[in-house]
């Protein structure tokens, strides 16, 4: 599947062009993009998480430095 998504000319040259060989390709690359995009939507929410969270012990570090 990671070949179909990465270099999928090679996997179709060795699949049947039209047939069930490059809808099987096809179906696997769609299935991977969708994974893809799940991941990256978490990844990004992880990321938002972390800011905040970075920004908060900035206000923290910089309340406690006015002391």
């Amino acid at each position: 599947m990671i070949a179909a998504a990465v270099r999928p000319e090679q996997v179709l040259d060795r699949a049947q062009v039209d047939g069930p060989g490059a809808q099987a390709v096809r179906a696997q690359v769609a299935t991977l993009r969708v994974a893809f995009d799940a991941v990256a939507d978490r990844l990004g929410t992880v990321r938002d998480r972390l800011a905040r969270a970075d920004a908060a012990l900035d206000a923290v570090a910089a309340e406690r430095a006015a002391r």
